[in-house]
């Protein structure tokens, strides 16, 4: 099953974000660089990839809203969105108490 913002269990956006190392390498590089906004080809540069290695783990992430996209002319630009991780942290946080 494919998430979307909707949809989202803990277990799901744990095995998202965790499905590979490039989703790892993703997350993380947001995360660390909150405040960054690039194209997929600038993204993929940063973590030594081709946009074509990065495109299918980008479309997840904006399904669950974790990163945001904006056009610009032929651009399309994304970037982290630091309220919906911190909306995900305390639902995975709150699965695995329940556990």
């Amino acid at each position: 099953m494919i998430l979307n913002e909707t949809n989202v269990s803990p277990e799901g956006v744990l095995n998202t974000l965790t499905e590979s190392v490039t989703m790892m390498d993703l997350a993380m590089l947001f995360r660390e660089n909150p405040g960054l906004i690039d194209t997929e080809n600038g993204i993929a540069s940063r973590i030594g990839l081709t946009s074509e290695k990065i495109r299918e783990e980008i479309r997840k992430l904006v399904a669950i809203n974790l990163l945001t996209s904006t056009s610009m002319g032929e651009k399309m630009y994304y970037r982290w969105n630091p309220i919906r991780d911190q909306e995900l942290q305390c639902l995975v946080v709150s699965g695995l108490r329940s556990m």
